[in-house]
């Protein structure tokens, strides 16, 4: 159901498992990191993680989403600079938020 949701929102927006790797994205996820779709999912089989795709630490992005999973509450960041692969500098909105099942 989250799959859906996701992949459906107009926003950039992606679902992580608990290990970090790509569930779903929304058509306009790839947009924000200036990579054509070819290229997008290319770089993905090749291992690069979203937080590499999109900002300025990717390890930093790793801690927030580790943090919000541990404490299973959202995270809002307002006007956070990242770049993208085109080297962009952009100015986003970033959310993390748990999606949890009943088992946690």
């Amino acid at each position: 159901m989250a799959e859906g949701i996701v992949s459906g929102m107009s926003d950039p927006a992606v679902l992580l498992d608990h290990e970090f790797k790509l569930v779903a994205f929304s058509t306009a996820f790839p947009v924000l990191t200036g990579l054509r779709p070819r290229p997008f999912m290319k770089a993905l089989e090749a291992g690069t993680t979203v937080f590499e795709m999109v900002g300025n630490g990717a390890e930093r992005a790793m801690e927030m989403a580790r943090a919000c999973m541990e404490s299973q509450k959202a995270m809002h960041l307002a006007e956070e600079e990242v770049r993208n692969q085109l080297g962009d500098q952009l100015t986003v909105m970033l959310s993390y938020l748990p999606v949890v099942n009943e088992q946690g």
